[in-house]
């Protein structure tokens, strides 16, 4: 069943709950975790019926707990409806309702996980009972792939405002990263700083390639010429500790001499700190950090951490009021060009008991375009093209496997090894369940896989292995090491798998195949990870990039590889419609001796990495 119908009957259930048990507003009500047992549904459709009703006034929370909101319909003064499109990992959706709220508007939210199922929310939204959109993109992809949704809405009398990401095709709003660089800068500058460096997010990001763009020139600008080259990537969409511990090592080794850095990551600002004091080097004794963004960390914190922040708040009211504007002027004659206001940062100082010097100036409308990326999307924002890409991507069959009958294969028991759920809450890697993969046979690339599972925390479908983010499985700690027990002849033997916490181009676990005592072959795991801005996944060259698996987020580039083609999980709302898929990944190994029994397969992985691997079948195409 797809997720969209699960979570709308969760709503269903949750309100038919409510008017049995005649539960009056302000009663507290049980959690989540309660509600799904008693209800019989799953936990995470439940929990996204939760936020649903959140959304619509119909429950309230505090802290953990719930409470039933009022009965009666929202106030007369709202006239007017917005739906908000943002992230799912946001945190700015409380203050974003209490402007709504303050403003007289009905705030309905749409949360999405990756940036396909972003534009499937906005294909939905295309109906005339839509009144007006704001948009938070995905922050690691242009805007050439949500563009052609927003331009429809647009189209068809729907007023659009993007947050945080530049178009040219609707108005937006952007925080001014050039100018919060400048005075981070400046502020270095003032301290008599001589050598500088930027850690920044890859440049996938639109703003990471401004902050870049803007660090060349401002370095040459105010006298820093030998700061110019010394910029650290980070490798993970996601910041990892390996993050923190690389950027620590090159300042303490071949970048030594610099005292300043700018910060434009999500590198847990304690394990900065943590990492240079290991290396006899403290902040802000010996280091200076100023971040351009706000810290989670900061709020009843102490960190010696300057910032150039945005105010929230400001940028929420102007969306909020930009947009009603939009929708009352959008049947008039009047032709505008979209714009694009640029909010001035704040700066606050490490010591928090210090006043912050403010550098706020009004806001500032442009219309200048922001830098492109060279980046290929291959099905352009298309729902439809991208479901005919991965159904076409899923059948593909390997050369061996082409028009192999199902008995030619030996399928392996994992039943001994597996131990953790897919399908579960807390997810198989460690934050998100393997959703829409159900157990049993599957024929992926010509061969028949055997997946085990369930949705229960006890039904484990998965051999996930140990790394500096996954321990433990059902409560045992994970493996470093597992043997595989095959005893067959065969040609070629089939590895059904995934991980997650990918950086670019690390080898993180092996696969040695055995005959007894003698090896017959080895495979070394190396994950494709973040890819340059310029990587073109359909001419690009094995030898540049040797990797054979990839992270199995959306969110990143998926290719099939010499030897290893992905494995798209596919989920649809009830309409049919794709929101999300996320990427395993098939592996072939030919064995090099096919008159030999291979008796089993040693996996091992390198637990001092964040990359995580899971297993989930293992194929054997027999002599």
């Amino acid at each position: 069943m797809a997720f969209g119908v699960l979570v709308s009957d969760a709503s269903v259930a949750l309100r038919r709950w409510f008017d049995v048990n005649k539960v009056e507003p302000g009663a507290r009500l049980p959690s989540a975790a309660v509600l799904s047992e008693q209800l019989g549904l799953r936990y995470y459709a439940l929990n996204r019926a939760m936020d649903r009703l959140i959304s619509m006034g119909l429950v309230k929370r505090e802290g953990y707990k719930l409470y039933r909101g009022p009965k009666e319909p929202p106030p007369a003064s709202i006239v007017f409806s917005s739906h908000l499109v943002v992230s799912a990992s946001t945190g700015a959706l409380r203050s974003y309702h209490k402007v709504a709220k303050e403003l007289g508007i009905n705030l309905q939210v749409h949360r999405w996980e990756c940036a396909e199922e972003a534009v499937a929310i906005l294909h939905e939204l295309d109906t005339t009972k839509t009144e007006s959109v704001i948009f938070h993109p995905p922050f690691s992809r242009p805007a050439s792939l949500w563009e052609p949704a927003v331009t429809k809405l647009h189209t068809h009398g729907i007023p659009v405002i993007a947050i945080g990401q530049y178009s040219s095709k609707i108005p937006c709003i952007l925080p001014d990263v050039t100018r919060a660089l400048d005075i981070a800068i400046g502020h270095l500058a003032e301290l008599g700083h001589k050598q500088l460096a930027l850690a920044t997010i890859a440049p996938l990001a639109p703003a990471s390639v401004e902050i870049i763009n803007a660090w060349n020139s401002l370095c040459a600008q105010k006298g820093f010429p030998a700061s110019l080259p010394r910029i650290f990537f980070q490798s993970n969409l996601k910041a990892l500790r390996e993050d923190a511990e690389e950027m620590a090592s090159k300042l303490t080794t071949e970048w030594s001499d610099v005292t300043g850095v700018v910060v434009y990551s999500n590198i847990e600002p304690n394990y900065l700190l943590e990492e240079f004091a290991h290396r006899h080097r403290h902040v802000p004794k010996d280091i200076s950090i100023v971040s351009l963004g706000d810290i989670r960390q900061r709020s009843g914190s102490s960190l010696p951490i300057a910032m150039s922040v945005f105010d929230l708040l400001l940028i929420q009211e102007t969306a909020l009021r930009m947009v009603q504007g939009a929708a009352r002027t959008m049947g008039s004659t009047l032709v505008r060009k979209p714009w694009c206001i640029r909010l001035d940062p704040s700066f606050v100082l490490a010591d928090p008991k210090l006043p912050s010097s403010s550098f706020v100036t009004p806001l500032k409308i442009t219309n200048d375009d922001t830098s492109s990326l060279p980046f290929k999307l291959g099905w352009e924002g298309d729902p439809k093209k991208l479901t005919r890409e991965l159904d076409q991507a899923l059948t593909k069959p390997y050369e061996l496997t082409f028009g192999a009958k199902t008995s030619r294969f030996l399928t392996i028991d994992l039943t001994p090894h597996v131990n953790r759920p897919l399908d579960y809450r807390r997810g198989w890697l460690g934050d998100k369940p393997l959703k829409h993969f159900p157990a049993g046979q599957h024929r992926i690339h010509g061969i028949p896989f055997e997946v085990l599972g369930g949705t229960k925390q006890t039904s484990c479908g998965a051999v996930i292995f140990r790394s500096t983010v996954n321990f433990t499985g059902g409560k045992k700690e994970l493996p470093t090491r597992q043997t595989i027990l095959i005893g067959t002849k065969a040609f070629a033997v089939y590895i059904l798998h995934g991980c997650g916490y990918t950086r670019a181009l690390h080898e993180f676990a092996t696969y040695t195949f055995y005959s007894d005592g003698e090896a017959l072959g080895t495979v070394p795991l190396v994950s494709l990870g973040q890819t340059p801005p310029d990587f073109d996944p359909e001419n690009y060259v094995p030898e540049a990039f040797p990797a054979n698996i990839q992270d199995w987020w959306a969110d990143y580039i998926h290719i099939d590889f010499p030897n290893a083609r992905r494995v798209p999980i596919i989920d649809k709302n009830d309409q049919g419609k794709t929101r999300r898929r996320v990427c395993l990944y098939t592996l072939e190994w030919i064995n090099p001796f096919p008159e030999k029994e291979i008796t089993h397969l040693e996996i091992s992985v390198d637990p001092n990495q964040s990359t995580t691997l899971g297993l989930l079948a293992v194929s054997v195409l027999k002599k």
